[in-house]
């Protein structure tokens, strides 16, 4: 059964249909990839639907509809390819693992640790997931759209900087378990993972003057926020110190910073949770597609 037209509106904020004109079919997306693992400073080359499968899992719980999944690793599979098109990662890698632009990605080593012995089970159904999802790709103009993914939102995505990213009031996600989290660091942790960013920067004697003129998106995200006399991106923070999202407050309290965050990941483009729930109504990845992407054009 599929949302009633209320619902499905109370969800989005607003109902959107995919357009765009027909073309060609485009080139296939590459057999293999090369991924940059920065923390390590080397390069992996793996088959594409092998990376795929690393970043369904990181954007999405592997127990999710099929269609879900399916969605996901569409819509991933075009970033990955805007990606290559459009940015430079270091080393002449294709993609890296960090999440700012490029899909987060998690390891098999990774995924061994969090799912124990589920995770072949759980492997395997995601692998054929993103074989499927290797075959396709959503185009804007002429080459892949830039398809972001998050496993949850704030409750409002951000506005992405295309016509095909709007913001959306995603009515649901704050019944995600995964909405709300806190992580909490003392001040010498957080000079030392920031360090990495920073580089050497001079800190007030005034530990909850560390961090200054936060700048937030109108929907809540971390655009900026100084560190002592360094600019940093809400992203380059969350990437710094792990949290789930940018959607960050930041108090500090006797020897320790406390960081709030609402939702995971980028607060950009589709909610994975939020799309569960529409494939748990009866909506197929396309349809799913056409709520987040519009005027894009889905090719396989």
């Amino acid at each position: 059964m599929k949302f009633p037209k209320p619902i499905l509106a109370s969800l989005l904020g607003f109902s959107i249909m995919l357009t765009g004109c027909h073309r060609e079919a485009p080139s296939p997306a590459p057999e293999n990839v090369t991924l940059l693992i920065e923390d390590e400073n080397r390069i992996l080359t793996l088959g594409f639907s092998e990376y795929l499968a690393g970043c369904i899992f990181a954007a999405a719980d592997p127990s999710f509809q099929e269609e879900t999944l399916l969605a996901a690793g569409i819509a991933l599979s075009s970033q990955a390819q805007y990606c290559m098109k459009n940015c430079e990662a270091d080393f002449g890698a294709d993609l890296a693992d960090r999440g700012d632009i490029y899909p987060d990605w998690l390891s098999p080593d990774e995924l061994e640790e969090r799912y124990a012995d589920q995770y072949p089970e759980w492997l395997e159904r995601v692998s054929r997931v993103a074989e499927r999802a290797a075959k396709a790709c959503l185009y804007y103009n002429d080459g892949p759209a830039y398809t972001p993914c998050c496993r949850v939102s704030s409750g409002v995505t951000d506005d992405g900087g295309f016509t095909y990213l709007p913001a959306l009031k995603l009515s649901r996600d704050p019944d995600s378990p995964e909405y709300s989290a806190s992580s909490e660091y003392t001040c010498t942790a957080v000079r030392k993972l920031l360090a990495p960013v920073t580089g050497s920067v001079v800190l007030p004697a005034d530990k909850a003057e560390w961090f200054s003129e936060p700048q937030y998106t109108k929907n809540g995200t971390l655009r900026c926020i100084r560190f002592g006399g360094v600019e940093l991106t809400g992203e380059q923070l969350r990437e710094a110190l792990g949290l789930r999202s940018a959607a960050v407050a930041i108090t500090q309290e006797h020897d320790s910073f406390i960081f709030r965050t609402r939702g995971s990941g980028g607060g950009v483009g589709m909610s994975v949770y939020t799309a569960d729930l529409m494939a748990r109504s009866g909506l197929s990845a396309q349809e799913i597609l056409q709520q987040f992407y519009p005027g894009t054009e889905l090719i396989d």
